[in-house]
């Protein structure tokens, strides 16, 4: 991204965050997910997945102590995998929700950037999101190809022709 934008050395890391916490989210969408249409590629490999961490500099000791409620974001990311480019993201303040709640409004983002090929995303997610409502409204069927370090990735293949 550094040599797409001519810039000599990568910025500041507080810069980024300016610039991030000034420009609205819908400007910052399209910002991401223009990189991909850069790139020559007929099909998105997608894949999801996401993560929650706490938002807090405190020590759990003190924490604890002092009785604050902990702050917690989750972040829900859409990837090519192959060209290994962010095409959506999704962040959110509060409690923790689980993977299956974000996984529609990322694959509907992605899929109106480019036509999707695949999409892998972590056993729960395919389970409880991808046969519910995938299924219904894709034709695609659901597969899971092999074990890859103890955990069990979903994988969906996209019939892009009936599209």
């Amino acid at each position: 991204m550094r040599f797409f934008l001519q810039l000599s050395k990568i910025p500041h890391y507080t810069t980024l965050q300016k610039f991030a916490g000034r420009t609205s989210t819908n400007v910052l969408e399209r910002i991401i997910s223009s990189f991909i249409l850069f790139v020559n590629t007929r099909h998105i490999f997608a894949g999801i997945d996401s993560t929650g961490f706490k938002i807090m500099h405190a020590s759990q000791y003190y924490a604890a102590r002092s009785k604050l409620r902990s702050i917690y974001a989750k972040l829900s990311f859409g990837a090519d995998t192959l060209m290994q480019i962010i095409c959506f993201i999704n962040a959110q303040l509060g409690p923790t929700r689980h993977d299956s709640i974000n996984f529609k409004p990322i694959v509907t983002k992605m899929s109106e950037i480019k036509k999707l090929s695949e999409i892998v995303a972590d056993k729960d997610t395919v389970v409880r999101t991808i046969i519910y409502w995938y299924g219904r409204n894709w034709a695609g069927t659901v597969s899971y190809p092999q074990e890859m370090n103890r955990y069990l990735y979903g994988r969906l293949l996209v019939d892009t022709e009936r599209r």
